[in-house]
């Protein structure tokens, strides 16, 4: 996806693991990355129940666009994106991709 966001973590990405580029999982490592300090900031506290209870809910900017923790399961959520393979790590995204 060509988001200024995405485009920005693709060159950090590399920049940082070599000329690669991001596997299916690096979005979603680096958001939940950022859930846990900003859960834990938000909380005041160490005590797990505070956290998780910050936890619930919460949203993050990722790269692809905005991530959360659903909060009935408390599990992430992400967007998906249904793409076709035509080339050598070249995917065209099928349809919207945008909410």
């Amino acid at each position: 996806m060509r988001t200024p966001a995405n485009v920005a973590f693709v060159v950090k990405f590399r920049r940082m693991h070599g000329s690669g580029g991001p596997g299916v999982y690096s979005e979603v490592a680096y958001s939940l990355l950022h859930f846990y300090p900003n859960a834990l900031e938000l909380a005041a506290s160490e005590d797990t129940g505070t956290i998780l209870g910050a936890l619930s809910g919460a949203a993050f900017k990722a790269p692809g666009g905005d991530v959360y923790i659903d909060t009935e399961t408390n599990h992430f959520s992400i967007r998906p994106l249904i793409g076709k393979a035509n080339g050598p790590g070249n995917v065209t995204l099928s349809g919207s991709h945008r909410p």
